[in-house]
């Protein structure tokens, strides 16, 4: 267990190290209708009861981040088609807590590739919706000890599919902050939830080249 969750944390890096490569690569080069972003945020998963046993999942908080690249594939007076690859959408959360032994892990991680719209507002503001799909790593803890029950740990490979709606405020001619609402759909009761769905409020910077 110890090196499945090592090996998760480490993964975190790599989206924001390649997300710096690209960026300074884009920027030596002087290309424009491309974007960078980092957001992070806090993933809200409520309590729920396992189906078909008494053992309740507790409620709890995790850390949330994604990291992407967007490339501007059409432009016309009233909107634009971007292509928005998310190189990495992370939560870590494994210290929640339920009625019987053993944490409650609500980490995942996923890849997906969308369309993104982008509808201008104003000179500086544009509210955008992405949609699209990918796969990803999701966690789900099987209850196991037979009489002595306690959670046990395990992960899966699914299909994602991702949705989504924000809105981009322009700092600079370069640098933006940005919000959004970020859905992923895969397997139903996977990583905390008790459905398909991850809701992720996720709020950070863009870089524009």
């Amino acid at each position: 267990m110890l090196s499945v969750r090592t090996s998760f944390k480490a993964h975190l890096l790599l989206p924001p190290a390649a997300a710096i490569l690209a960026c300074a690569a884009a920027f030596a080069q002087g290309v424009q209708n491309q974007d960078i972003y980092l957001m992070a945020g806090l993933a809200h998963s409520g309590s729920r009861q396992v189906p078909g046993t008494n053992v309740t999942l507790y409620s709890h908080t995790a850390f949330a981040s994604s990291t992407g690249y967007g490339y501007q594939l059409a432009r016309a007076s009233a909107a634009s088609i971007w292509l928005d690859l998310s190189i990495g959408t992370f939560v870590l959360g494994s210290s929640g807590k339920a009625s019987i032994p053993g944490p409650v892990s609500r980490s995942l991680q996923a890849y997906a590739a969308a369309a993104r719209f982008v509808f201008p507002l104003q000179s500086r503001v544009s509210a955008h919706a992405v949609a699209g799909g990918g796969g990803g790593g999701f966690a789900y803890n099987p209850i196991e000890g037979g009489a002595n029950p306690y959670l046990g740990f395990q992960s899966t490979c699914h299909g994602v599919v991702l949705t989504g709606a924000g809105i981009d405020i322009r700092l600079t001619e370069r640098f933006s902050v940005r919000g959004e609402l970020r859905d992923l759909v895969t397997g139903k009761g996977l990583s905390g939830s008790a459905g398909r769905n991850h809701l992720l409020p996720l709020f950070g910077v863009a870089a524009h080249f």
